[in-house]
């Protein structure tokens, strides 16, 4: 199914939330404090939007799925695990290894996911926010193809812990993407 061109699809592309420090070198890790604040005030941002949260999908990792999870709650959705917007397992290429290659691979296969997703999700008749989680660099990965296919104009693509990217989609393209920071955490009051 196309993409409608009438209908609001919104991406939140979501960095995963900030682990311990010497986590697992793939990301993977329970959530520290900051990281674990951060995420609920994500779902309390992302409860509120409109259109509302009609998706949710996460990378296979355990730092992307705890981002999720209150959100999750929030929603009453249950986030889907994906692994294409995860860390491939294995590159098909002459080059694997090379950086470049790795990050065209992940971008690749996560925009080819989402693509599939937001059409599945817009078929349904209702205005779409998919909320996706995964790691910094296939979010940096996805928001550089982008731009670079649908002509996004961002002098940056990088996206810290517990940052997203806002991609609003018309006619199967990327019209727009909007950077946003990790939300700020509350400090919990010593008493």
């Amino acid at each position: 199914m196309a993409l409608d061109a009438a209908m609001s699809m919104i991406v939140e592309l979501v960095a995963a939330a900030q682990a311990p420090p010497r986590a697992d070198e793939a990301g993977i890790g329970p959530l520290d404090e900051v990281g674990t604040g951060r995420a609920a005030a994500l779902a309390t941002e992302l409860a509120a939007a409109d259109p509302a949260v009609s998706a949710l999908c996460s990378a296979p990792s355990p730092r992307c799925r705890a981002t999720l999870v209150p959100l999750a709650v929030a929603t009453g959705l249950e986030a889907e695990v994906v692994d294409a917007l995860g860390w491939p397992t294995e590159v098909p290429t002459a080059d694997a290894g090379d950086a470049w290659v790795d990050a065209a691979w992940e971008g690749g296969r996560a925009l080819r996911f989402l693509e599939g997703r937001l059409a599945e999700v817009a078929s349904r008749g209702r205005p779409v926010r998919l909320v996706a989680c995964a790691p910094a660099e296939v979010v940096a990965a996805v928001t550089a193809l982008l731009a670079g296919r649908d002509g996004l104009d961002l002098a940056d693509v990088h996206c810290p812990d517990a940052g997203r990217v806002t991609l609003a989609f018309t006619d199967g393209r990327a019209a727009s993407a909007v950077r946003r920071p990790p939300p700020p955490v509350r400090r919990r009051q010593e008493p």
